[in-house]
């Protein structure tokens, strides 16, 4: 036996539940008739139409009892009545000529006006037992109706071609505004949004809440990646460029020691901390901690050559604090020396001092310092002395010029630390001429 042309699916309830079954109105046009009338068989405005259609709208059980063996729903899933079949848009009233069902082929009738129109789908099967089919429409995923007979569509849609999300191409009813947005038709559906900003692009979702329109995007706020275990720019990474870097080295806020400290270079590679020296900085505690404390003040040469003048000095007018200077020194090498000179000038006169003399000074907290001088420059044959912190010691009976005569004489400071007791090597020099100190 025959049964009805068109078949009730398992989403049949759910579509009734969402008034996506037979009305007489377009969710989007507002009404589906010049007179603006919804079908009823009663009604007599239509009666006409009725009677001049055969038996359209009559009511049926199976499509045996239809002229045209169409049997479909009308107003509600349980009123099924017959339609006719058509190949213009001459059926009644708030119908519309169009495909009986989605298969290829399908006979085209009078159906109702669509009432799905816009509602959210997945797949075309979404959309009812006829025609309608699931297009992408703008935000989001609507039902709409065939329209490929006529390309005629209720109050407030137009005809377009379109392609369905299963692949279905042809004519469709769609909202005059264009797209389905977000109506009372689709209420509760969720679509993707963004927030976007210098920082970046965060993804997130908004809800339709009918006639209230969208919700506000949930997605965070872009902000400027910091170390906190988030991905704060929405950026698909997180805490990059800033974890393994000497303030975030092995986890967040584990910063190197030495970070921030002047003449201080520290890094983070492979999860372990190091430590670097900027130049005449050096490391004279090997404590990391506090960095590189000492820094040579490059006053006094690296050179004998290159050594730093001090000034001219007779015998007669003879003593000249030359000045405060540091020689640093780390934990396994001592530094470079500082090399100084001076020019010296015998008068030749019976009142005056013919002797010159370097006193080296060492503050308490200093280091062991050596000072050796001479007026060659070898240093081969050089009288030496050493200083230890809080005392000074002096290097006399340097080599002296004839009466008349003048003569340069050389000098160098040395830091004498050992590896026990590394640290920072300053000292304070005066040169003067026996009996003036």
């Amino acid at each position: 036996m025959r049964v009805l042309s068109l078949s009730l699916s398992p989403r049949f309830p759910a579509l009734l539940l969402a008034a996506s079954f037979i009305f007489f109105t377009s969710c989007a046009g507002g009404a589906g008739s010049n007179n603006d009338n919804n079908f009823n068989a009663v009604n007599a405005n239509n009666a006409n139409n009725y009677n001049n259609h055969g038996d359209f709208g009559k009511t049926c059980t199976v499509i045996q009892q239809c002229a045209s063996g169409h049997c479909v729903p009308f107003s509600v899933p349980s009123d099924t009545r017959c339609t006719i079949k058509c190949a213009t848009q001459d059926c009644p009233n708030n119908f519309h000529c169009r495909a009986a069902t989605r298969e290829p082929g399908a006979d085209t009738v009078c159906l109702p006006a669509s009432t799905l129109t816009c509602m959210t789908c997945t797949h075309d099967t979404d959309c009812g037992v006829f025609s309608d089919r699931c297009v992408e429409t703008g935000p989001v995923k609507g039902c709409l109706a065939d329209c490929s007979v006529g390309q005629a569509c209720p109050a407030g849609q137009v005809c377009a071609p379109g392609i369905s999300v299963d692949g279905f191409a042809g004519n469709f009813c769609r909202p005059s505004a264009g797209s389905c947005d977000c109506s009372a038709a689709n209420q509760g559906v969720v679509i993707d949004c963004t927030v976007e900003n210098a920082h970046g692009v965060c993804a997130g979702h908004k809800t339709c809440q009918g006639a209230a329109g969208w919700s506000a995007c949930d997605a965070p706020l872009p902000t400027a990646e910091v170390c906190d275990g988030q991905d704060n720019n929405c950026n698909e990474q997180v805490d990059e460029g800033l974890l393994g870097t000497p303030e975030h080295c092995t986890a967040c806020n584990d910063a190197c020691p030495g970070v921030g400290i002047a003449g201080t270079h520290a890094d983070c590679q492979g999860g372990a901390c190091r430590l670097f020296c900027d130049t005449d900085y050096y490391d004279s505690d090997q404590q990391a901690f506090n960095g590189c404390e000492c820094r040579d003040d490059t006053e006094g040469a690296s050179t004998l050559t290159n050594a730093t003048l001090l000034g001219s000095f007779e015998d007669c007018d003879f003593t000249h604090n030359a000045g405060s200077y540091r020689v640093p020194v780390d934990g396994t090498t001592i530094s470079h020396s500082d090399y100084f000179k001076y020019n010296y000038n015998n008068t030749s006169s019976f009142s005056c001092w013919a002797y010159n003399y370097v006193r080296i000074s060492i503050p308490s907290g200093s280091t062991p310092m050596q000072l050796c001088g001479g007026s060659a420059t070898n240093e081969t044959g050089w009288s030496c002395v050493t200083a230890s912190p809080g005392g000074s010691a002096n290097l006399e009976m340097l080599p002296l010029p004839g009466n008349g005569n003048s003569t340069v004489m050389y000098f160098r400071v040395r830091n004498m630390t050992n590896q026990a007791a590394p640290g920072c090597g300053d000292y304070s020099l005066t040169i003067y001429d026996n009996g003036d100190l």
